[in-house]
């Protein structure tokens, strides 16, 4: 189990930490777990750059679904869906500065889903 671990950056449905002792990075986001190395999670972060959400919308545009914007896995027949916000988060949760792993990205108010009743 790793004992070093530092968080390296974190929005409301993910974060990620990097293990001190494995040089392994832990990201979490939403329902799915991950681990990466340090050039997985640069080429990880290169391919979300390089995905054009307007395409994929339009793509599934007849579709009644909720994600239009696939993420393909090793396995042939399982795809990662997000939508457009999805999206954006996940690149911003992969656009720390890995040479600086203090660096987290504070949640907002309007990021905590809380439902707040005033007495």
């Amino acid at each position: 189990m790793c004992q070093e671990r530092k968080v390296v950056s974190k929005t409301k449905n993910g974060s990620i930490i990097l293990c001190g002792q494995c040089d392994i990075y832990h990201f979490t986001f939403g329902q799915f777990y991950l681990d990466f190395s340090e050039s997985e999670l640069k080429s990880f972060k290169t391919f979300l750059k390089s995905i054009d959400a307007t395409y994929w919308e339009e793509f599934y545009s007849n579709c009644n679904i909720k994600r239009k914007i696939p993420i393909p896995t090793q396995q042939t027949n399982l795809y990662i869906m997000l939508n457009k916000f999805e999206l954006e988060e996940l690149k911003l949760l992969t656009s720390f500065n890995a040479n600086k792993t203090s660096e987290i990205t504070l949640l907002s108010l309007k990021d905590i889903d809380y439902d707040f009743i005033v007495n």
